[in-house]
């Protein structure tokens, strides 16, 4: 290989190695950036839904510990009513 380098001229020397460098920025765009870029698209839309959630979930939880504080009876009650 070192061989190879040196039988070239210094012109094809450097382009060799702008034709290097401009390989490396592709594979680099396509292998770093582009999958960046997808992912904060992808968590631009998946965020606000997870955050919906979360509160959701949230409002439930709170329900839950609401329910264990309650009386026995008041317990009851809520099953009863939501029976079909």
């Amino acid at each position: 290989m070192r061989d190879t380098w040196q039988r070239l001229s210094p012109r094809e020397q450097r382009l060799v190695a702008i034709a290097a460098v401009i390989v490396l920025a592709g594979v680099a765009w396509i292998g770093v950036w582009l999958p960046i870029k997808a992912d904060i698209a992808r968590l631009a839309r998946d965020v606000p839904r997870a955050e919906s959630l979360a509160t959701t979930a949230r409002a439930q939880a709170d329900d839950i510990v609401a329910l264990a504080r309650a009386p026995v009876a008041a317990r009851d009650f809520g099953a009863r009513r939501h029976a079909p």
